[in-house]
């Protein structure tokens, strides 16, 4: 019974915290909050990157070469998003 009871309690303590958790993620996305992997490249970065792959031709190896970065990350400087003001 004992052991009943305290599976009980844990339960209960792990719904709280995960409500706790998804409370704090959506109040961080409502403040504007980047979640996740930090974006490697600054905008300056970006920028640069996207004029070197439509003024200059570069590859995006040789884009992720120069920034010291893996081709995906070259890719989505390139084609992603625009944040950060870039």
């Amino acid at each position: 019974m004992v052991f009943g009871v305290l599976a009980q309690l844990a339960e209960f303590e792990r719904a709280t915290l995960i409500e706790r958790t998804n409370a704090g993620l959506a109040a961080a996305r409502k403040r504007g909050t980047h979640l996740g992997r930090p974006f490697r490249l600054s905008p300056h970065q970006r920028r640069e990157a996207r004029r070197m792959r439509s003024e200059e031709g570069k590859t995006y190896a040789q884009i992720a070469a120069l920034f010291r970065v893996s081709r995906s990350v070259a890719w989505r400087a390139v084609n992603g998003p625009v944040r950060g003001g870039a």
